[in-house]
């Protein structure tokens, strides 16, 4: 059986890790890209803010990597933040379909 502090600690490796791996895509990004596009990705933090977007959406369209290592990085991130999100759809309705049938055997 969990306890409330083993669930609380499971969510806060999980959202640090999420934290990792979108700071080290977009310092890879910006090291791919600076030389590139310098006036899009100039910045680390501008090369976070595309990776993050490109994570939790299907990404901004008017910029985008030109380099090749920079296509890969945002393509890996793009298909993480897909099945991250397609995990958290499925564990949302299992979760409301145990709930249901907890329901109806009492």
């Amino acid at each position: 059986m969990k306890t409330k502090f083993g669930t609380l600690l499971l969510i806060c490796v999980c959202v640090f890790m999420l934290l990792n791996i979108l700071y080290f895509s977009g310092v890879a990004l910006y090291f791919f890209e600076k030389d590139v596009q310098p006036d899009v990705f100039g910045s680390i933090t501008e090369a976070i803010r595309y990776v993050t977007l490109n994570f939790f959406t299907v990404g901004y369209s008017s910029i985008g990597p030109l380099s090749d290592g920079g296509k890969l990085i945002c393509i890996g991130v793009s298909m993480l933040g897909s099945l991250l999100g397609l995990v958290l759809f499925i564990g949302i309705v299992v979760w409301i379909f145990r709930s249901v049938s907890s329901y109806r055997r009492i």
